[in-house]
């Protein structure tokens, strides 16, 4: 259908019509959006969910979610919301660090507690105050009435600081600085530190996820999104395989093999390590070449010998090239892994083609 001019998309439901019925094919997003539009005035999300259930299935929470976080919305009172651009919605109260304090003092002496759940005061903060969920937080976040702490099943705690009217009068500005690292920036710093702590500057991407799992208590689906905005981190799947590394993306030393430390023949190891050197993206096509060459001189090697000491009567005596030898090991079971011969194959093919400079 999507290639068919008769259909059109309904949104992004799932759904499809007919071009001929001049349905309305804009997401839910832009539906509110015209809604509140052709309203001209603030509306309930009761308002706003009638208005797109009767077009366009929809759940009355996805309305929730994308109010509270799409930014072309803003809650201008306790109830109503409208469009952020409006200028009800740019007038709405913003509280000052004081009445801030004041509030989540006051929240604190209703529920006679000294320590409640931060999420409690961060909804009662966005209810009260009409902003939405990061508003509640980054206010909060500045301001010295409470300092938080977490438990040991993670659950994160709100603790009142009864001085915090002395820091606010402090005319150091102590008010707008913030109290602790965001969890997005301790993560950045723990996966840098583990990094290059790591051999080579390299991790499997989910040993870094259980790892950061462990530190912090939340969810790993949390910890992939922070990882995939980090800049100087470096996503690649080794071949043939489904294990995903990260490394450092500045990093100029070759990838570690220590593998190679195992070769027998000095002069063999002094060889593939010098080709390794050249395994980055600028000079990838040289390390090819240059493996492949020891790797069919190798492979040779081993069956010549193999042949004067009456192992392989059956090689044939002229000199084979790779895809003879490859075959013929594979036929004695001498590397029993299918993945890795063809690897070797292909590899070595496309290494023949490369024009090298060397």
């Amino acid at each position: 259908m999507s290639s068919d001019n008769r259909f059109v998309p309904i949104g992004r439901s799932g759904e499809w019509g007919l071009s001929s019925w001049s349905v309305d094919t804009g997401t839910i997003v832009e539906q509110m959006k015209l809604f509140l539009i052709a309203r001209n005035q603030p509306a309930t999300v009761d308002e706003i969910y009638s208005y797109i259930s009767e077009r366009r299935p929809v759940r009355k929470s996805s309305v929730e979610a994308y109010l509270t976080f799409q930014e072309d919305f803003a809650k201008v009172d306790r109830t109503k919301w409208g469009l952020a651009e409006w200028s009800e919605a740019k007038n709405a109260q913003n509280w000052n660090p004081e009445q801030v304090g004041q509030f989540v003092e006051e929240l604190f002496r209703k529920n006679k507690a000294r320590k409640l759940k931060y999420q409690i005061i961060k909804q009662a903060l966005m209810e009260a105050a009409g902003v939405k969920n990061r508003q509640a937080q980054g206010l909060l976040g500045v301001n010295p009435v409470i300092k938080t702490e977490r438990d040991e099943t993670g659950e994160l705690y709100a603790i009142f600081q009864p001085k915090y009217k002395e820091i606010l009068n402090n005319s150091e500005g102590v008010r707008f600085n913030r109290k602790k690292k965001t969890l997005r920036v301790l993560v950045s710093e723990t996966v840098k530190e583990t990094l290059e702590s790591s051999p080579g500057g390299q991790i499997a991407l989910s040993e870094l996820i259980s790892l950061l799992v462990e530190k912090f208590k939340r969810r790993d689906k949390t910890f992939y999104h922070y990882i995939a905005d980090l800049e100087y981190v470096q996503k690649f799947t080794i071949p043939d395989t489904r294990v995903v590394m990260c490394r450092l993306k500045q990093q100029d030393s070759p990838l570690p093999f220590p593998q190679v430390e195992e070769i027998q023949t000095i002069e063999l190891r002094q060889k593939v390590g010098r080709a390794l050197t050249f395994l980055n993206e600028a000079d990838v096509d040289i390390s090819l070449f240059l493996l492949s060459k020891e790797f069919e001189a190798t492979l040779e090697g081993y069956l010549v010998t193999g042949q004067t000491k009456s192992q392989f009567l059956d090689l044939p005596a002229s000199r084979l090239n790779l895809d003879g030898m490859i075959n013929y090991i594979k036929s004695k079971n001498i590397i029993t892994d299918q993945a890795v011969l063809h690897f070797l194959r292909q590899k070595e093919m496309i290494g023949r083609m490369v024009q090298c400079p060397i």
